[in-house]
């Protein structure tokens, strides 16, 4: 009986219910040896190498709207994100598409200070998409936020004073 109840709860939260899109939320908290302002600075230099990093290819920016497109599972997705941002909060929301099947997507990057000249940045992406599972979304979110953390540790180790 535990067996057919796993099995039905694993198809029914994998499986979109019909006429609804697949959605998911990712977050992720990474510590490192560097002042707030120094990361703050930087991240504010770097927003196009950042969202690349989540492997999406900035195409196009005019003033706060960018232009994005990334391959995914479920084939190419062009969109543009508004972004947004006060020292130390950083976010970009979903405008519209011009190819895919994303409908909603947004990212958080939030940045505070620790003791000791340390600071805490946490990411955190949502996404909506038509036609697919919600855990296909959260591996596309997964990927991309596991992306953006390689990138930060390694960029901040080389290039904040």
């Amino acid at each position: 009986m535990k067996i057919a109840i796993a099995a039905f709860l694993a198809v029914s939260l994998a499986s979109p219910t019909l006429g609804r899109a697949g959605s998911g939320r990712q977050s992720d908290t990474i510590e490192v040896d560097y002042e707030y302002r120094a990361i703050c600075h930087w991240l504010e230099r770097n927003e196009k190498a950042a969202e690349e990093s989540t492997g999406a290819e900035v195409v196009k920016t005019v003033g706060d709207l960018v232009t994005l497109r990334k391959e995914t599972k479920h084939g190419l997705q062009v969109f543009r994100l508004r972004r947004e941002g006060n020292r130390g909060i950083y976010r970009a929301s979903f405008v519209d598409r011009s190819d895919g099947e994303l409908t909603d997507y947004t990212y958080e990057i939030r940045v505070s200070p620790l003791s000791n000249r340390r600071t805490q940045i946490t990411v955190t992406m949502t996404a909506t998409a038509e036609k697919a599972y919600s855990v296909s979304v959260n591996i596309e979110l997964r990927r991309s936020i596991r992306g953006l953390r390689a990138f930060l540790q390694e960029q901040l180790r080389r290039q904040v004073p």
